[in-house]
């Protein structure tokens, strides 16, 4: 039952950021394409998950048309934004999810992609890998958000708690953490990561 209490709390959090970053743009008539990898759990995901409710609702209130699809078939540009969803345990990415999510790094697409705690640590490292991170299966729970860092995503929001924290920090000049303990962060040359 913890981890079940675990990943909802966790994705609540990541949704807070989600919300913010597809609310940037005016949603009517985006299109977003939410993808399921080979090792995504059934019932495990934004369009299956009861708790994505409120997040899945705001997204095609605002007149957005969800779609569903998958991570290692996804052509790049078929749609305005991307939602990967969680990954199931300690399995890796496979090479085509990889060149999937590394082409989306290089877009201009939006994409917001999942992580977890301990228990990801194999599909966690994949990530990290992709965005040129260093990840690292413990961190703050409690963490507070610079919402002048970059506004259009943080606006309103000040503090996020993690139940069971997995961080993908930046290394070097790669990424940027819009939380204090890098549990949300920012990838990619257009930000878009």
């Amino acid at each position: 039952m913890r981890n079940n209490r675990s990943i909802s709390h966790a994705s609540k959090a990541i949704l807070i950021s989600g919300v913010m970053l597809f609310s940037c743009s005016y949603l009517n008539a985006w299109t977003i394409s939410i993808l399921d990898g080979a090792s995504t759990s059934t019932g495990n995901g934004v369009i299956s998950r009861d708790s994505f409710s409120t997040f899945r609702n705001y997204m095609t209130g605002s007149g957005a048309t969800l779609a569903t699809g998958s991570l290692g078939n996804y052509a790049i540009n078929d749609s305005d934004a991307v939602i990967v969803n969680l990954h199931n345990g300690s399995i890796n990415y496979t090479a085509e999810e990889l060149t999937v999510l590394s082409n989306l790094l290089n877009s201009n697409t939006r994409v917001l992609v999942f992580g977890e705690s301990a228990s990801w640590n194999t599909s966690n490292k994949d990530l990290a890998n992709v965005v040129g991170g260093v990840y690292n299966y413990s961190g703050q729970n409690a963490q507070t958000v610079n919402p002048s860092l970059y506004p259009l995503i943080t606006d309103g929001v000040n503090n996020i708690n993690f139940a069971a924290v997995g961080k993908i920090s930046p290394n070097g000049g790669n990424g940027l953490s819009l939380s204090s303990g890098d549990g949300m962060t920012l990838w990619g040359a257009n930000e878009n990561f």
